[in-house]
C-alpha cells in the first residue's frame, strides 16, 4: 500500500466509527453525510487491501487488523495535531 493513500480525514473518520460504532452517529458527529463516510472507510479498506470493520452486526465492529490499524491511527492524529500546534507556536 503507497501512505499516500491515506488522508488525515479517512484517519479522523475511521477513529469516529470505531468510537460510536455507528456509521449514522459517526457521521452527524463529524457534520458529514452517511453514504461519504461509509465511501471514505470503503475507500481506505480498499487501499490497505484489508477489512478494517466488520459490518455484520447492528453495531460496527473493528476487524482484529482494524483494531491494531486504529491504535495506530490515534497515535497518528495525536501527533497531527501536535504538528498543527508546533506550528502556530513558531
Amino acid at each position: 500500500m503507497d501512505s499516500k493513500n491515506v488522508f488525515p480525514r479517512s484517519l479522523q473518520y475511521l477513529i469516529a466509527v470505531a468510537k460510536y460504532g455507528n456509521f449514522t452517529h459517526a457521521a452527524e458527529v463529524l457534520y458529514v453525510s452517511q453514504p461519504a463516510l461509509s465511501q471514505q472507510i470503503k475507500k481506505l479498506e480498499d487501499s490497505l487491501q484489508c477489512k478494517l470493520l466488520d459490518r455484520s452486526g447492528k453495531k460496527i465492529q473493528l476487524t482484529d487488523t482494524g483494531k491494531s490499524y486504529v491504535e495506530h491511527a490515534n497515535l497518528a492524529w495525536k501527533n497531527l495535531d501536535a504538528g498543527m500546534r508546533a506550528i502556530h507556536d513558531v
